[in-house]
């Protein structure tokens, strides 16, 4: 006869011992991720995403043709980001811009929780301190743009095509990803990736691989651009036109913001040659093509990494699977268990620390509106009464878009509808105050101009020049000679 037994622990008690303190520190970790994803400021290119969104709401078309500007007006616009922008504007309509921040932060902390479900196989605290590795590597792109969510669908579709029953959702996917952002070509190359890495593991997967490529290559047509996604996305490998924005920018030993790539990098790459037998291994025995297509990747991305570091996001998304994977013998077990009066302690602990960062969510969305502000009402003010055509500040082109609709821009960092030697000469002038010749060119009368720029500098002991106002973030000038 089978003895059967019941349990002697209260109900009231069962969440208590449920409570570890390794399920605490993991949870506020998380907590920890979104208070800081809550801190986002807006960035030049937010604020013409934002009016990019009203002008689609409220015209129910998809522009294609630049309506900002009036030196490019009417030039070709590539608007790889229509749904996110209508997105975007539908929050701020909803909750204003701490609705659009908050759900910046909720988009990177559901990036990180699908890449701490990737990081399955370890205990929670060992896959808590490897994802403490990658996080740093993430910060210095975490700003409110389209760009949070092509990290976030990239940890989707790792996670996709991790479990063969969930490859039918794949396409369904990039429908949606080629309206939200172009960087749907850097999934598009994962899936090429993993179809090459089945055809070298499993020839039964190469089949199922290469049909969900192709189904999800069509669904990217349904967009308004069509085969112009493509293009541009192919041209996100390789950005000529903005190697002097700083994402652009190639990682350098020189720039500290660089040092946590290196970082996660060095150990990734440290760990393959440690771990190199049972990876070769693994590959060989294993008929499941992941690890190798895993490897594959974050090999390719650590490439386009090295040549912006716009890319070293989409490495650590790659990469901390694989470390996961072949680190398990070098990651300390870390897994804590109590009773249930410590998970008692603890259930309070997290509850204080909890309603902390609740607080400063709060008081950090209630001063957004001042705190993320670019331009004053009193540097509006002068803008909107400067006669004449406009020069504005690469930098300052996004804001004006926003917050001075009047006024058509001279640029901004939409890039793509001018032509790439005007945004050079744009940028030059800017850093050198030679304005002369551009000045001419286009008849300008009026100059709002970032104040730490070598231009402004230059207009303010031009005597053919008048400031009619200055503060931290922006100097407006006025042509005074007939």
């Amino acid at each position: 006869m089978a003895l059967v037994t019941q349990s002697t622990v209260p109900a009231w008690k069962l969440p208590f011992n449920w409570l570890t303190l390794d399920r605490l520190l993991v949870g506020l970790f998380f907590a920890a991720v979104f208070g800081v994803g809550a801190t986002l400021n807006f960035q030049s290119d937010s604020w013409w995403q934002l009016r990019s969104g009203q002008l689609i709401w409220q015209s129910g078309q998809i522009w294609k043709t630049d309506p900002f500007s009036w030196t490019a007006r009417g030039a070709y616009w590539p608007n790889h980001e229509w749904l996110t922008q209508v997105l975007y504007y539908g929050l701020y309509r909803l909750a204003g811009l701490g609705g659009v921040v908050l759900f910046s932060a909720g988009v990177i902390t559901l990036t990180w929780g699908l890449l701490y479900r990737l990081c399955s196989g370890i205990p929670r605290l060992s896959r808590m301190l490897l994802l403490l590795l990658g996080v740093p590597t993430h910060i210095i792109v975490w700003s409110v743009r389209p760009h949070l969510l092509t990290l976030l669908l990239m940890a989707l579709l790792l996670v996709l095509m991790r479990h063969r029953p969930l490859h039918g959702l794949i396409p369904p996917l990039f429908l949606v990803w080629a309206n939200l952002h172009g960087g749907v070509g850097m999934g598009g190359l994962a899936l090429v990736v993993m179809a090459l890495a089945a055809w070298i593991r499993s020839r039964s997967d190469w089949l199922r691989f290469t049909v969900i490529t192709g189904l999800s290559a069509a669904a990217t047509l349904v967009n308004p651009l069509g085969l112009g996604l493509w293009r541009f996305s192919l041209g996100m490998l390789n950005h000529p036109q903005t190697t002097y924005i700083q994402e652009w920018m190639s990682p350098r030993l020189d720039w500290p913001a660089s040092y946590p790539f290196f970082a996660l990098a060095g150990a990734w790459l440290v760990l393959l040659v440690v771990r190199r037998r049972h990876v070769v291994t693994l590959i060989r025995q294993g008929k499941d093509p992941w690890l190798l297509g895993i490897l594959m990747l974050g090999s390719v991305y650590l490439v386009l990494g090295l040549t912006a570091i716009r890319h070293t996001a989409l490495f650590t998304i790659a990469a901390l699977p694989l470390m996961a994977q072949l680190g398990g013998a070098f990651l300390p077990s870390l897994s804590i268990t109590h009773g249930w009066r410590r998970g008692a302690i603890y259930a309070v602990l997290g509850f204080v620390v909890f309603e902390l960062g609740i607080i400063q969510v709060v008081s950090t969305v209630h001063t957004l509106p001042e705190r993320c502000r670019p331009l004053s009402p009193a540097a509006l003010a002068r803008i909107a009464d400067c006669p004449g055509p406009l020069y504005n500040s690469y930098d300052l082109g996004g804001p004006m878009i926003w917050f001075a609709p009047q006024r058509p821009v001279f640029v901004d960092s939409r890039n793509d509808p001018y032509p790439l030697p005007f945004l050079y000469e744009s940028v030059m002038v800017e850093q050198s105050g030679r304005y002369q010749d551009l000045f001419e060119r286009y008849e300008v009368k009026c100059a709002v101009v970032q104040p730490q720029r070598a231009l402004a500098t230059t207009l303010a002991h031009d005597p053919a020049w008048q400031e009619l106002y200055r503060d931290d973030q922006a100097a407006v000038f006025s042509w005074q000679r007939p």
